[in-house]
């Protein structure tokens, strides 16, 4: 730069101001830095417009990420370099993201006009396509367990939350994502956080949860979770043990035993949904796995919670009542008889 900025008798300050937009060269100055850099005067005007461009589409992305005005001078400030890096950036980001929200957007339209049933086909194709990651999931799913209301949740896995201080949190990320944590102390932050959020919720609303029969029969006589996961025996009986202290002992807290769940999904009152494919899906680009959907608006979560009670009212009353299903929940239990298979 020292040298470059001799050659056009200039200084480097002076460079510098000219590189960042700051300064207007004269025609004089012009003529020394094109002979300089051996190319016709006329270079210049064609990368002021280039730099022109680039500032409207930049500034044109940090209005749709609400960025403050007043921090813009900053970004503008920095080399045209700099600022075309950040442009590049920002376009695989920003538009991946705008058509993941487009995505939702058409999965919740189609929701609206044929009800949730009709719509998984879609819903798993949209996971698939636009899905939130594990991180972004997880966080989704404390976020929601804080808000207030009731909890409506369709499930493949048996909570862990009634007995989370029992389990390895790494361990049964890694087993329901099938990836690891961004931050492994952030994880234990929203489990915990999660816990509490629960409890709140049994003190205040009903928790009404479905599982899906023939996963949770494996989970009891195995231990077998999900991507090759498998839980301790003596787990797995604290973890049934803590369910069935709140199914006998929780007026608010009811589990209903389905014959399937095709996607899985948590509703709080009104405030919305969250919603997983049965299994994780790999996402399109072979990256990291697309674990579900986030949905927050009234009319989309009062037909998912419609479809909640259909469910619920489609399950058999001995599937449902708090001391049989806690019972068939220590019956699968390794070693325990189960009286119903008897004859």
């Amino acid at each position: 730069m020292e040298e470059f900025a001799r050659r056009c008798g200039v200084s480097e300050s002076y460079l510098s101001q000219l590189e960042r937009g700051r300064s207007v060269p004269s025609f004089i100055v012009l003529s020394r830095l094109a002979s300089v850099l051996d190319v016709d005067v006329t270079y210049f005007t064609a990368v002021e417009r280039v730099a022109r461009e680039l500032d409207d589409e930049l500034g044109g992305f940090l209005e749709t990420l609400a960025l403050p005005r007043t921090t813009w001078g900053e970004i503008f400030e920095l080399s045209m370099e700099a600022r075309g890096a950040i442009l590049d950036a920002l376009r695989e980001v920003v538009s991946a993201k705008l058509d993941a929200r487009s995505a939702v957007q058409e999965a919740e339209s189609f929701i609206l006009e044929h009800g949730v049933e009709a719509s998984i086909p879609v819903l798993l194709s949209t996971i698939n396509r636009a899905g939130l990651s594990a991180a972004d999931y997880f966080r989704g799913l404390t976020q929601l367990e804080e808000l207030p209301g009731d909890r409506l949740i369709v499930s493949n896995q048996l909570s862990v939350l009634p007995a989370a201080q029992k389990f390895d949190h790494l361990q049964i990320y890694r087993a329901t994502f099938g990836t690891e944590p961004d931050n492994p102390l952030l994880l234990k932050w929203w489990i915990k956080a999660q816990q509490s959020a629960f409890a709140e919720s049994l003190r205040a609303s009903e928790s009404r949860v479905i599982y899906a029969r023939t996963r949770i029969e494996q989970y009891l006589l195995t231990g077998r979770w999900e991507n090759g996961i498998v839980v301790e025996p003596e787990t797995v009986a604290t973890h049934v043990r803590a369910t069935n202290g709140l199914l006998r002992g929780a007026d608010r807290y009811h589990v209903g035993l389905a014959d399937t769940a095709p996607i899985t999904f948590f509703v709080k009152g009104t405030a919305g949904v969250l919603v997983r494919a049965a299994d994780s899906a790999e996402g399109t680009d072979g990256g990291s796995p697309r674990i579900g959907l986030r949905f927050s608006g009234p009319e989309v979560t009062r037909r998912f919670r419609e479809y909640f009670d259909q469910l619920w009212g489609a399950i058999s009353a001995g599937h449902k009542d708090p001391v049989a299903v806690a019972d068939w929940f220590e019956s699968r239990l390794p070693g325990v008889e189960d009286p119903q298979r008897r004859g």
